[in-house]
């Protein structure tokens, strides 16, 4: 505000007055409100080194970290960690997030949030998801997702839809899916706002929104030749509704589609392996093809859920001949890729195999083969759809 000052004067026999000027200064303030947004496919996987708004709060005063290496991905794979004591104040494995994780699940069409998991404690972990929203009321997981001893990264699949959750307070589950204030992880035996006392270490990383679960999740399918035989080996991280895998085989006449071509014989299935359903746990399958008679066959696995629906398995090519006259890694192929690529090699006796791929820095991204191997040629996939582009060495 400004003021000028009263003259009070005679001018021409006239008295002038002057009276203060007052200016006003009107600041506009803009008020800008932020409503955070749901998204499907979006992730946290702390490549950035924070948390990214995911806190423990007063429910376990215990922060959660950034870990710098050990993620699902490899030695330079950052994740997120969570520690309980217990008992007292931080004795409850409890995180939460308010921020990107709000918002309208309805119409962003999410109906599972899916995320990896590593147990690093001494406890078995059984973990829920609560949906809370702004005006308090909550739905938990019905079911909770087992996070074993000693489990390795593993994919934990949070289903959200109705039929999954249990109200916990409030009414319809509809107010609570489209107006999502706050997510919750958490451990319970049963469904829980608060969680259980329970001394444990947790590590999370790639929390993701999706619409459907896949199925099944395949970590790695490999193809070798002893003699006459091929033996198939393949691991799971997670299964769900899994009757089981038809073991499909193709000669390959003319291209091997490694290489680019589609001219082959018909696929005829050669086996079936049983699958374990549901399951949170990694599993392991192999299937032994006896007796082959032709140089070269390319294998697939043929998943089926206990609904009738199925999906392929990348493809395996494998050649059979005599035992190898020496030692050989040969080159991956295709190369370039994307995002897998097949990786062959041969052993004239039988021997400790062990296969990794490094980055450009030398920094260990994936340990493919680390076991004893009979004499043969055998075929490894690599697949480097949650690596960054670049160049790899094995």
């Amino acid at each position: 505000m400004k003021y000028n000052v009263i003259y009070n004067e005679f001018v021409n026999n006239k008295r002038l007055l002057f009276f203060p000027q007052i200016l006003f200064i009107t600041v506009l303030f803009t008020l800008q409100i932020f409503s955070q947004t749901i998204t499907q496919n979006q992730t946290d996987n702390f490549q950035s080194g924070t948390l990214v708004s995911w806190t423990s709060g007063s429910s376990n005063p215990n922060p959660p970290q950034n870990i710098s290496s050990g993620g699902p991905a490899g030695a330079a794979d950052r994740y997120m960690r969570l520690i309980s004591t217990g008992s007292g104040s931080g004795g409850k494995l409890v995180i939460f997030n308010s921020v990107q994780w709000a918002g309208n699940y309805s119409s962003a069409n999410v109906s599972v949030i899916s995320m990896h998991m590593i147990n690093e404690g001494s406890n078995a972990l059984h973990m829920r998801i609560v949906l809370i929203n702004s005006l308090g009321d909550e739905w938990a997981s019905t079911v909770a997702v087992t996070i074993p001893v000693s489990s390795g990264w593993i994919t934990a699949s949070f289903s959200i839809q109705e039929a999954d959750m249990t109200m916990l307070s409030g009414t319809s589950y509809a107010s609570v899916i489209s107006d999502v204030a706050t997510v919750r992880l958490l451990h319970s035996t049963s469904p829980s706002h608060n969680g259980e006392n329970i001394a444990a270490q947790l590590g999370i990383d790639n929390i993701t929104a999706a619409n459907i679960p896949f199925p099944v999740e395949l970590v790695s399918f490999s193809a070798a030749a002893k003699g006459k035989n091929v033996e198939l080996k393949w691991n799971t991280a997670t299964e769900i509704n899994n009757y089981g895998f038809e073991i499909e085989r193709s000669t390959t006449p003319v291209f091997s589609p490694l290489q680019g071509g589609d001219v082959r014989d018909g696929w005829s299935m050669v086996g079936f392996v049983e699958g374990n359903g549901t399951t949170n746990a990694p599993k392991e399958y192999s299937f032994l093809d006896k007796d082959i008679t032709a140089e070269k066959f390319i294998y697939r696995l043929k998943q089926i859920d206990r609904d009738g629906q199925f999906e392929y398995s990348d493809e395996v090519e494998v050649m059979i001949t005599q035992t190898p006259q020496m030692f050989a890694l040969m080159q991956n192929y295709p190369n370039p890729f994307n995002p897998v690529t097949m990786i062959n090699y041969q052993l004239p006796i039988n021997s400790l195999v062990t296969l990794k791929v490094y980055d450009a820095l030398g920094r260990e991204v994936e340990s493919l083969v680390s076991e004893v191997k009979e004499a043969g040629t055998y075929s490894a996939m690599f697949d480097g759809s949650k690596i960054s582009s670049g160049i790899y060495f094995y």
